[in-house]
């Protein structure tokens, strides 16, 4: 579900934060867990649209609607 307004979207996870120490130990710099959340955001793994924008999507709806025309072929 889409959050409701920009306060409530979050500046990195608890998964973004493990991911940048990872990388930073493989001798990555300036790699942080706000830029690895933004790049996840970027490849369109986190669905981070405020509600109301024309690209929110609630991805559980979209993805029962594909099963459901897959199964119709």
């Amino acid at each position: 579900m889409a959050p409701w307004s920009i306060t409530n979207l979050p500046k990195s996870t608890p998964q973004a934060e493990v991911f940048a120490k990872q990388l930073k130990s493989q001798c990555h710099r300036f790699v942080g867990p706000t830029s690895v959340y933004a790049f996840v955001q970027n490849v369109g793994v986190v669905n981070d649209h405020v509600h109301g924008c024309f690209r929110a999507v609630d991805y559980c709806t979209t993805a029962r609607s594909r099963r459901r025309s897959k199964s119709a072929i």
